[in-house]
């Protein structure tokens, strides 16, 4: 499984961080994605992937 967050974002973070170890727990295994800012600002992963 893939969890995508914004990087810079405590929050985001420390939540995907929690996410992928309740995954990897139940023997799903996780990849975290950090999804760069722009100009210093989050961007839609639609705006970002284009």
């Amino acid at each position: 499984m893939y969890l995508l967050y914004f990087g810079g974002v405590a929050p985001g973070e420390k939540g995907a961080l929690k996410t992928a170890k309740a995954l990897d727990d139940a023997g799903v295994g996780a990849f975290l994605i950090e999804i760069p800012r722009i100009a210093g600002r989050k961007v839609d992963l639609d705006d970002y992937l284009s």
